[in-house]
């Protein structure tokens, strides 16, 4: 009896610690993260037979010790204020440096072949790493955006820089998993104050065009005025 209760023993504890054991090899991984598993049975050839890796987020996996290693990448948003200075502008303002101060909101994609793509280029990086390859390649791209439009072009139209802008970097960090939440123009100068004076004579053409409307106005109201009198005299002789 005694051997009985032994063994019932023995085996309880055996599937005890073998719980506990298999517990701490699952790996939790939050829905801000995503897990990257690599090594025997961590893989799967997709439809076009190229290899994928095993990716978890918002979730949680068992990891086979030595047999399988992983690696963590965070989807969290990274919030960035970057400037590009003396980036030479293109069309009849060719030649002139401008300085642009920008802010951006980026993160990994969600989805899995973002996931994919960013583990394959940021794997095993920390976030600041990873948010300093994306400045410089924000940077790039704005760089390039610059060198297509004049100053002119510029301060006159801002919405078609930032949606240039934003086109061409959201196409430059696809390649990375990377998405852009926002990207805003905070500031645009140049060392010569080339574009203080345009908006300086913009503000003269507005003030100007103003004064004439309002001179215009004025003077078709003393017309009327001058009409409505005359009518009045005519009608007060006719009487």
């Amino acid at each position: 009896m005694d051997e009985i209760i032994f063994g019932i023993g023995g085996i309880f504890l055996l599937i005890l610690f073998l719980s506990i054991f298999i517990l701490k090899l699952i790996q939790k991984v939050p829905p801000n993260e995503a897990l990257s598993i690599y090594g025997l049975f961590a893989g799967r050839k997709d439809a076009d037979g190229n290899f994928r890796g095993k990716y978890i987020t918002n979730g949680g996996v068992l990891v086979i010790p030595v047999l399988q290693q992983t690696q963590r990448l965070s989807l969290a948003s990274m919030n960035s204020t970057f400037s590009l200075q003396g980036a030479i502008a293109g069309g009849i303002s060719n030649g002139v440096r401008v300085n642009l101060e920008l802010n951006s909101s980026t993160k990994i994609g969600g989805d899995a072949n973002n996931i994919q793509l960013a583990f394959q280029r940021f794997g095993g990086m920390e976030v600041s790493e990873i948010e300093k390859i994306i400045i410089d390649i924000l940077t790039g791209q704005v760089r390039g955006v610059v060198a297509q439009m004049s100053i002119e072009e510029m301060n006159k139209d801002r919405v078609k820089l930032q949606q240039l802008i934003l086109e061409d970097c959201k196409s430059a960090l696809s390649q990375f998993g990377v998405v852009i939440d926002n990207l805003t123009i905070k500031d645009i100068k140049d060392d010569n104050k080339y574009i203080e004076s345009l908006a300086a004579q913009s503000l003269a053409t507005v003030m100007m065009e103003t004064r004439i409307k309002q001179a215009e106005t004025d003077k078709l109201a003393r017309q009327k005025e001058a009409e409505a009198t005359r009518e009045a005299q005519e009608i007060e002789a006719d009487n």
